[in-house]
């Protein structure tokens, strides 16, 4: 079992979206007394910066009691917060990821990254189909490989309760990278359950990375990415739970 008292947590996909929600409320709901150290990833430096300052001033996210304030001040004198600006697409991005990671020391690893061209299959580039499998599957099972080499406590990636089990029209090769997701951690599972990975599958979530001419933002079916981070948190603090948790929408 993780101490809660001196986790070192690295959050993969972190500046922007689900990733982003997730850090800043991870972050708010540790104890004051939590000496935990976070490790930020993602491709985009500005925004990392930017997320970095959020984090340790609660003015710059609009919560302005004494008690955030100090309690803010609190948590980033015990803890640390490490940025690394990679492009997860890339060999080159991942080898350093991983390099920095070994570095860090993470007891705890969340995958939110990934993503994909929306709209006809074949109107879209080859090459932005290869993102999307390169940064939604294909670093993420390099990752979990890594992961249990170096014995990583824990490893959480983030699926969708949508797309890991039935088609997405106009979203093919995000899609099918889900799918693979999900047959990797169930395989592993049953190949090693001492190892703890854990699917999260949330529905659609309301963030300014999908497209606002999807069909999930039209219909209305999206959920709060803070509700949604809520739940990860506390799910990922518990052992004695269900390695794959699915939020419907």
């Amino acid at each position: 079992m993780i101490s809660k008292s001196r986790q070192k947590i690295a959050i993969l996909g972190a500046s922007r979206g689900f990733g982003r929600a997730f850090a800043l409320t991870s972050w708010s709901l540790g104890e004051e007394d939590e000496k935990s150290s976070l490790f930020l990833a993602s491709r985009n430096q500005v925004d990392l910066e930017r997320l970095r300052a959020e984090l340790l001033c609660p003015e710059a996210r609009g919560e302005n009691s004494p008690l955030e304030q100090e309690r803010a001040q609190k948590r980033g004198n015990l803890g640390t917060i490490e940025l690394l600006s990679a492009d997860f697409s890339t060999q080159e991005g991942q080898e350093r990821t991983l390099e920095n990671l070994e570095i860090f020391c993470a007891d705890k690893i969340f995958y939110f990254a990934g993503g994909g061209p929306y709209g006809a299959y074949e109107k879209k580039a080859w090459k932005d189909h290869l993102w999307a499998w390169q940064v939604t599957f294909l670093f993420a099972a390099r990752l979990v490989h890594w992961a249990m080499l170096k014995g990583v406590d824990q490893v959480i990636l983030v699926g969708s309760a949508i797309a890991e089990n039935k088609g997405d029209p106009r979203a093919a090769s995000y899609c099918s990278a889900k799918h693979a997701l999900l047959g990797l951690f169930k395989s592993l599972n049953l190949e090693k359950p001492d190892f703890d990975l854990r699917l999260f599958s949330p529905p659609y979530l309301d963030t300014d990375l999908l497209p606002p001419n999807a069909s999930p933002r039209q219909s209305g079916r999206l959920k709060s990415p803070e509700e949604m981070a809520t739940h990860l948190w506390q799910w990922s603090q518990s052992d004695s739970v269900e390695r794959h948790l699915v939020m419907r929408a």
